[in-house]
């Protein structure tokens, strides 16, 4: 080397420190391994120190076994219709457990292959997994490589949710759960983990469960789903906002696949099996579980509020802390499902074209729009409402409501997403007409249907509970009360303008502005007439009125006035459907009700609805002959086009009724087992439409009921009970009931007569008798003369 040889000095030099730099380096190795040993187990000791720290429960407290054994998931509280049909639920996280016999063998083996397929394998930690994820997600970088939490671990999670713990939140809560798993492992069997694990996990928003899942994508229970269904379900788990089927179905059956890829290599499926299942789309039949969507969301509400004063007095009775959201309690109801179904599809059907109609007669002049109507509705508005809590000026508000804003707004061709501004949205809501509708068993008392608005997310407002005008459908409880006092459906009354001097020159006048004739009691309840309604009110004392509308099912106060014969007090559909069951119940009031039972999970029994005992406030005899006269409503009356329009055949009875200025349209009808009544109106009284052609009860309501009948004919379950017959009248009484609703005057100017001359014979007090039996009818095919009916009547009524 020509640096030994000619730099010998150099050569040394650097001998020496490469054998010290050796040297070193070898003494160091050693202190170098010592030390990394050192290191590693003291690092160990730490790692192990730190878990047993979380496992004392420094951190907080890992579950203990005692309470793994009573741990209970936040159950959804059901509401059942007859059958069992579920109509909705109460929660705070939509959910119902199930047991393990009630999943299907294809969610459970989806769930092994896809998350832990060494599931049966494993104590609750799987240390392969752990080691795949050290290696691979750790110093790899591999995102997609998995994580390596076992079933166990993630019910776990699900059962616990993570604490923050600032820097060290992650590690903690994976010790915690590791810990807890491995106690859920000894307290429990794997079926039950499972089962757990299906019942407690998140399918996003509040659809917890693989039961509520199963209903809201499927409307199937999660024993009956299919193969590619359960892979579905499985899929949503690794996000499930990201692969819901609603939000994007192609991303949804992407992940579906890999589910049903992995199946297949686990074993499950076969490769012809795998590859045609992958082939097949997507398939919904989606149920909108949330409060204030699904069926019968009024009623729901309703419901709602008096279960949880049953639960409140039920829990201070026996010292328990049931909880309608979170106890998982069953709810029994009255309500018919189908019932409920075809009366919904009859309101959306109705007032949709109702609406059209009200937006077109108007144009841009709408009344509602003018004056302090828009500015009241303004200043009621939740916005508006929250800028003056801020303290904001008018101008600003002003300025604030009239900026437009992206809005969902309700329509009738389904929710819309419109940039539209506070005010003009306020405007909009304002002129929409509203409805309410309910259907009662009167036999019983059994509610069967309740729709209570157009759509409840929109519009909170009940209208079965709303107070409003009757109209002419209150005008039964008058003419119940001229049968008491002796008249008979067909006797007759002049139909003459009349004025009220003791009632503040009050002159009631027909809707129809004509006069004149003499209309049989029956044709004056059939046409609606108010001259003869206001008559009979007056000789049957108003007082006596009110009584009588009282005991019939009105709970409302009535104002002491004369108008009230014509519906100008307020009272709620509820009410007056009330009333009508009790004339369809032979005159018998049974109080109306829609809870059968309460129960806890388990059978429990909370609550258990004990029929009243019915009272009998009319003669059945009068009842059946008020039946009678309101169906000759239907045949002959205002409401003839139930038979000429909508072609309805069978018993039914009814009446129409419209308020002043055609504010609120009412129609309620009757068959021998259902009562239903419609309002239909505005939640502003210029909400409403200028003619009575358009405004009337027999346009505004009566088709609802129609269309809700033609649904309910098509049903099979149901056709039978609709069709009933109404209880014949006692044979002696048959023949009462054929006459004219209407006659001119010259038709019986010898009655006329023998009411001037049998009137100054007659004592006073037999004068209402008197009164009604001097006016019966003459029928129509009768060819005796005028004469001999005359005579006929004359000796009649002097015997």
């Amino acid at each position: 080397m020509k640096t030994k040889k000619h730099f010998p000095q150099l050569y040394n030099y650097l001998r020496s420190q490469g054998i010290s730099l050796f040297r070193r380096i070898k003494t160091n190795r050693k202190r170098i391994l010592i030390g990394s040993v050192v290191f590693g187990l003291s690092f160990i000791v730490i790692i192990f120190l730190f878990i047993g720290l979380v496992g004392l429960g420094v951190f907080g407290k890992v579950p203990s076994y005692e309470r793994l054994k009573h741990i209970e998931n936040p159950q959804a509280s059901i509401v059942y219709g007859v059958n069992e049909d579920i109509l909705g639920k109460y929660f705070i996280q939509n959910r119902t457990n199930v047991t393990f016999d009630e999943i299907s063998t294809h969610i459970v083996d989806a769930l092994i292959a896809t998350e832990d397929q060494r599931f049966y394998n494993h104590h609750g930690i799987d240390w392969l997994s752990w080691g795949r994820v050290f290696i691979k997600t750790i110093l790899l970088q591999q995102k997609e490589s998995g994580g390596g939490s076992t079933i166990t671990q993630q019910l776990a999670k699900n059962l616990f949710p993570r604490s923050k713990f600032q820097l060290l939140s992650l590690p903690i809560n994976k010790i915690k759960e590791i810990w807890t798993a491995g106690r859920i492992e000894k307290v429990f069997s794997k079926e039950d983990i499972l089962t757990m694990y299906l019942n407690t996990v998140s399918f996003g928003g509040t659809t917890y469960g693989i039961k509520s899942v199963c209903r809201q994508l499927f409307n199937q229970s999660p024993q009956e789903v299919s193969i590619e269904d359960a892979a579905l379900i499985i899929g949503m788990l690794k996000a499930t906002t990201f692969y819901h089927p609603r939000n994007d179905s192609e991303r949804s059956m992407s992940r579906r696949n890999v589910v049903i890829h992995q199946m297949a290599k686990a074993g499950y499926l076969n490769e012809v099996e795998r590859d045609s299942i992958c082939a097949i789309p997507i398939q919904m039949e989606y149920v909108d579980e949330g409060h204030f969507r699904g069926t019968a969301t009024y009623f729901r509400e309703m419901l709602r509020q008096e279960c949880q004063d049953i639960i409140n007095k039920y829990n201070d009775k026996e010292g328990m802390s049931l909880d309608l959201y979170r106890d998982g309690l069953k709810i029994y109801t009255t309500v018919n499902p189908i019932f409920q179904k075809a009366a919904e599809a009859a309101v959306a059907k109705r007032m949709k074209k109702l609406q059209s109609e009200l937006d077109l007669h108007w144009g841009k002049n709408k009344p509602w729009l003018k004056g302090s109507s828009l500015q009241s509705a303004v200043e009621h508005s939740e916005r508006y409402k929250s800028y003056q809590r801020r303290g904001y000026t008018h101008s600003l508000m002003d300025s604030l409501m009239s900026k437009p804003v992206l809005m969902k707004v309700f329509s009738w061709e389904g929710d819309r997403e419109v940039m539209m501004s506070p005010l003009d949205s306020i405007k909009y809501y304002l002129g929409l007409l509203q409805a309410g509708m309910l259907t009662t068993d009167p036999n019983t008392g059994a509610i069967k249907a309740w729709v209570g608005g157009i759509d409840h997310q929109y519009f909170k407002y009940d209208h079965v509970l709303s107070k409003r005008q009757p109209g002419s459908i209150f005008k039964p409880v008058v003419y119940s009360r001229a049968l008491q006092m002796g008249y008979f459906p067909c006797d007759y009354l002049d139909n003459e303008l009349v004025t009220y001097v003791d009632h503040d020159e009050w002159t009631p006048q027909n809707a129809n502005q004509e006069y004149g004739g003499l209309y049989s009691l029956q044709g004056a309840l059939s046409h609606s007439i108010n001259t003869i309604t206001v008559r009979l009110a007056m000789e049957g004392g108003i007082d006596s009125i009110r009584n009588l509308a009282y005991r019939m099912g009105i709970t409302n106060d009535l104002p002491k006035v004369p108008s009230i014969s014509l519906g100008t007090g307020e009272v709620s559909l509820f009410d007056m459907v009330q009333l009508y069951s009790t004339i369809a119940n032979r005159g018998r009031i049974q109080p109306l009700y829609f809870i059968d039972r309460i129960e806890t999970p388990e059978g429990h029994l909370i609550y258990k609805h004990l029929p009243a005992k019915s009272i009998q406030v009319i003669d059945p005899l009068h009842a059946n002959l008020l039946t009678h006269m309101l169906q000759n409503t239907i045949e002959n009356g205002t409401a003839r086009s139930i038979r000429s329009t909508y072609n309805l055949k069978g018993d039914i009875a009814g009446k129409t009724g419209t308020t002043q200025s055609h504010t609120d349209g009412w129609f309620i009808g009757y068959t021998p087992q259902w009562v239903t009544g419609v309002w239909v109106g505005g939640d502003n009284p210029l909400v409403r439409f200028s003619s009575l052609k358009l405004g009337q009860g027999a346009h505004m309501a009566l088709p609802i009921w129609a269309y809700y009948y033609q649904n309910l004919i098509r049903e099979k379950q149901v056709k039978q009970s609709v069709n009933n017959r109404f209880e014949a009248l006692p044979y002696e009484w048959r023949d009462e009931m054929f006459c004219d609703d209407f006659i001119d005057d010259y038709y019986l100017p010898w009655q006329r007569k023998l009411d001037e001359v049998v009137a100054r014979e007659q004592h006073p007090s037999d004068r209402d008798q008197r009164n009604s039996r001097n006016r019966r009818k003459r029928r129509k095919d009768n060819n005796e003369s005028k004469l001999e009916s005359f005579f006929k009547k004359l000796f009649k009524k002097r015997n």
